[in-house]
């Protein structure tokens, strides 16, 4: 699973369960035991995406978990049993077959001061794909809201370099996806917007990039016999 097949299952699932969202918004601040009723529903929204994005997949071999890790959500791909459980012995005993790659880890956090831990979190955790997703004071200026919250992600990606989780950040994808909060955002969930942003490894000490998803394109010419594409824009300081 990569990170663009992700957020794009994500946005589609936000988008249909958008009104849904929206009744349980003025939740999303609540703490006591157990989850509060916004982050019951967003999970549900997160789980679906990843099926989604996992595409067409055995239900037996495909599976999510909340709190494996004490990680929100993961995705695992069961493989085929393993003859290496199979150990003839007097007692009877065998061991039950567990074998499965890790696929993608999610974490979802409700307190827009926080989801900095998260990442730094998910940063030792190695999997094909690792997801943040967190919250953002609102502003009316898109601009400049992304220009802040580029300054903190680079202030979060100078954290990770200090820490002994630079192999892992080197290995899959790994996305931090922010939505708008705050008491200027009075239409609540129903106007959220959640801004992509993904770790670019190639860059010297690495970077989280915002990222817009353009879609299916017409390619400029043929590549590989495909004539069309999906398109991602990148932005560079």
């Amino acid at each position: 699973m990569t990170a663009q097949n992700f957020w794009k299952s994500f946005t589609q699932q936000i988008e249909e369960h958008r009104d849904s969202l929206n009744n349980v918004w003025s939740a999303r601040s609540e703490k006591g035991e157990g989850e509060n009723p916004f982050t019951k529903e967003i999970k549900e929204v997160i789980t679906q995406a990843i099926h989604n994005a996992k595409g067409v997949v055995e239900v037996n071999e495909y599976h999510t978990q909340k709190e494996y890790y004490r990680i929100d959500l993961i995705g695992w791909e069961q493989k085929k049993d393993s003859k290496y459980y199979e150990i003839n012995n007097d007692l009877g005993y065998q061991l039950n077959k567990h074998a499965w790659n890790f696929d993608i880890a999610v974490e979802h956090e409700n307190d827009e001061k926080d989801w900095s831990d998260e990442v730094v979190k998910l940063a030792y955790i190695f999997c094909k794909l690792r997801v943040v997703i967190g919250y953002f004071p609102y502003m009316k200026n898109e601009n400049e809201k992304w220009e802040l919250q580029q300054k903190y992600l680079d202030a979060v990606t100078k954290t990770l370099g200090q820490l002994n989780c630079k192999k892992n950040m080197e290995y899959g994808d790994f996305i931090i996806i922010l939505g708008d909060v705050g008491k200027e955002n009075d239409e609540g969930f129903e106007k959220l917007v959640y801004t992509p942003y993904l770790y670019n490894k190639d860059v010297k000490y690495g970077k989280f990039e915002k990222v817009d998803e353009l879609g299916k394109r017409k390619l400029a010419y043929e590549v590989k016999k495909f004539k069309e594409g999906f398109y991602t824009v990148f932005y560079f300081e």
